[in-house]
């Protein structure tokens, strides 16, 4: 393509529309945030596409809506969408995620700052401390019904143990009571028996006697 033939290209809607598109490719391949971008391009709905190799990490915890039936997330102002089995980044954002951007996420209205990005690790990182404190919370929780258990558990096994002690005293007392009442039977039994024996006694000296 000569010279002036290039330059009307680039005047017209398409030319800055396609120059346009290679520069943000190319802008796109050198700063994707937390990404290895590859050369390779395409369309998705008629808009350009870059496709990449990885994502930022944690991407389910940033923006995400449908397009096209396939989620697309954005990350620092760009669209990431899963495309079949690749990741592709676009270059020119779609109306539809562009009213997405505007209608639900207003900060988005300036892609080119970081505010959102630092945002996001805020985000997550209280999203973690958040889990964190649950699973803490969690763990006291076990640690304290499992105290508590214990403790009904030496409860149970010391009333059992008194209650066996009072049935042994219980025992202990009755069978003395018993020996005490035997003892005295018996010694009655000798006494009224020492009786009879002194009464016959006195009545053959009496006979004798007669």
């Amino acid at each position: 393509m000569t010279l002036p033939n290039f330059r009307s290209f680039g005047s017209s809607r398409l030319g800055k529309r396609s120059c346009w598109a290679l520069g943000l490719g190319v802008a796109l391949m050198a700063a994707l945030p937390g990404c290895v971008a590859s050369a390779e391009g395409g369309f998705v709905a008629d808009y350009p596409t870059v496709y990449v190799e990885s994502v930022p990490p944690r991407i389910e915890y940033y923006p995400r809506t449908y397009y096209r039936g396939s989620p697309a997330y954005l990350v620092d102002g760009r669209w990431y969408y899963r495309t079949h089995d690749r990741w592709a980044v676009f270059r020119e954002e779609p109306v539809e995620l562009r009213e997405y951007r505007v209608r639900r996420e207003p900060r988005y209205l300036a892609p080119q700052t970081r505010s959102y990005g630092r945002s996001q690790e805020r985000l997550i990182a209280e999203r973690r401390a958040e889990d964190n404190r649950r699973r803490e919370r969690a763990e006291a929780q076990r640690a304290e019904e499992h105290r508590r258990a214990e403790q009904r558990q030496r409860a149970e096994e010391h009333q059992r143990f008194e209650q066996q002690r009072d049935a042994q005293h219980r025992a202990e007392q009755d069978r003395r009571l018993a020996e005490r009442r035997g003892r005295a039977t018996r010694k009655h039994d000798r006494s009224t028996g020492d009786q009879h024996d002194s009464r016959d006694e006195r009545d053959r000296r009496h006979n004798r006697q007669d």
